[in-house]
């Protein structure tokens, strides 16, 4: 598949062997956790509530995205969750992009459980290719946010866009938060700072340290 070998020769060529499942802030050296909800979900108030989350949401994305940037949207649907089916996650997708070019394939990947024992997992990984303009980004956003509240799909931590022209992996996970990533710090010094106080306060110091640390961090 011409997609396949051309992606996973891009993705490799920059990101190295840091697999591209989530939790993206945890698997990168270099990245940034978002809070993107705000206080609590109470009955009556969701639509306010995502309406906020998709504002920061949007806002960080149009900081990394350009309407002409030709991306790549990976959508990780586990099929061996019961919940969440490939067919149900791409037939929400798909609408919502005009796709240049796709493909999709069973991915496997091994992750380290609690007791430290090697895990095998698969899922099927389809690659999008599309511009930033012929993708309806919010109303893809407000998709992955509902997910999370009334389940009414299971896009919830499996949509990942990526910008081969500053090399930048964003990941709204769910209504909660957001994460990007990058293989140099340069690319995302003006989101550190112009968004400094949506930071997860949580993980602040662990971020601080990434963009006020002298040395030079690598992805590769």
């Amino acid at each position: 598949m011409k997609l396949k070998n051309e992606f996973e020769n891009f993705y490799k060529r920059n990101f190295g062997d840091y697999a591209l499942v989530s939790p993206i802030f945890y698997g990168f050296p270099i990245s940034i956790r978002y809070q993107i909800g705000m206080g609590l979900i109470c009955d009556g108030k969701e639509e306010k509530y995502v309406k906020n989350a998709i504002h920061r949401a949007f806002a960080v994305f149009n900081e990394l995205f350009n309407k002409d940037d030709d991306i790549y949207v990976v959508v990780n649907s586990y099929e061996d969750n019961p919940n969440d089916m490939a067919d149900d996650d791409i037939s929400v997708v798909h609408p919502l992009i005009h796709i240049k070019d796709e493909c999709n394939f069973v991915f496997t990947f091994t992750v380290e459980d609690a007791l430290k024992h090697l895990i095998s997992n698969s899922h099927t990984r389809y690659i999008l290719k599309a511009a930033v303009r012929d993708v309806q980004v919010e109303k893809l956003l407000e998709e992955i946010a509902w997910s999370d509240i009334d389940g009414r799909n299971s896009l919830r931590g499996c949509v990942y866009w990526i910008n081969p022209r500053n090399n930048v992996i964003y990941h709204f996970y769910d209504d909660r938060g957001l994460d990007v990533a990058s293989n140099s710090k340069a690319n995302l010094e003006h989101i550190y700072s112009k968004f400094n106080d949506w930071i997860l306060e949580y993980d602040r110091k662990r971020i601080d340290n990434i963009f006020n640390e002298s040395s030079i961090i690598s992805c590769k």
